[in-house]
């Protein structure tokens, strides 16, 4: 369920990428054929495709893009090294798109890809237009950034509008089996932090958590067949979720 959600958003990534940077290369193929005309130019075939192919290489050259976005996140104790990854990630996209697009200019422009005619072209082309191309690269790394961080504070925010209704369940279930209010509390607090820095973790927390309020329901039954009793539970939940140094306030008594 969750990996179709997953490429049906992928998929619809990729169609509103594909879309926008049609738009941005048709906006420049009109751009520059009105320059022309205002220049007294010849408006060329070539001068029409150059904007439209070179923005169909971006839309290509997305995946390389999202993954230094996703490998490289601008997050906390991250950013000197996202940082870095973004400012190297620019001239390196550059070069690639570049080079591609040189390859399609010899393959669509002169008929054949000729390696003399690619080699000594490639430079020039690289100190003509690197600026010009980085001026995309930057933002285009910049956007993409903003929007995997505004998925992972959309993650953070369902996460902890789960948890809260989860606390609401869990304080009532404490309510109904005398369950520990300072332990229920103190790794439902420990639970915010541990998303972000460890998730596996705080699953393995919420698994133990429901596995715990669950027990309790019927607690003599569950340690009686299983050998392990809810000090055990307890125990591990605060291994888990970096409570260790909390103390085990004193249980109410069973009546």
């Amino acid at each position: 369920m969750r990996s179709a959600r997953r490429s049906d958003a992928r998929r619809s990534d990729a169609r509103v990428i594909l879309l926008g940077w049609v738009l941005f290369g048709l906006s420049g193929s009109v751009h520059s054929a009105l320059l022309s005309e205002f220049r007294g130019r010849q408006v060329s075939a070539w001068l029409l495709l150059d904007p439209l192919l070179g923005a169909l290489l971006w839309a290509a050259l997305t995946p390389v893009v999202w993954w230094v976005v996703r490998t490289y996140p601008f997050e906390r104790g991250k950013g000197v090294r996202a940082t870095l990854a973004f400012v190297s990630a620019g001239p390196v996209l550059v070069l690639l798109h570049l080079t591609l697009a040189r390859i399609l200019f010899l393959n669509f422009g002169l008929g054949t890809l000729d390696v003399h005619a690619f080699a000594s072209g490639l430079l020039p082309n690289l100190r003509e237009n690197f600026v010009r191309v980085l001026r995309v690269a930057w933002p285009y790394l910049a956007i993409l950034h903003a929007v995997q961080g505004t998925r992972r504070h959309q993650e953070v925010a369902l996460r902890t509008a789960r948890l809260e209704a989860e606390v609401t369940e869990a304080s009532l279930a404490s309510e109904r089996s005398g369950l520990n209010p300072t332990f229920l509390l103190a790794t439902l607090d420990a639970l915010g932090p541990l998303i972000l820095r460890n998730r596996k973790a705080a699953q393995q927390v919420i698994v133990l958590l429901g596995d715990h309020l669950r027990a309790r329901e019927d607690a003599r039954a569950r340690e009686d067949a299983a050998g392990v009793t809810h000090e055990d539970i307890e125990r591990e939940i605060r291994r888990v979720a970096g409570l260790s140094r909390l103390s085990a306030p004193a249980r109410p008594a069973d009546s």
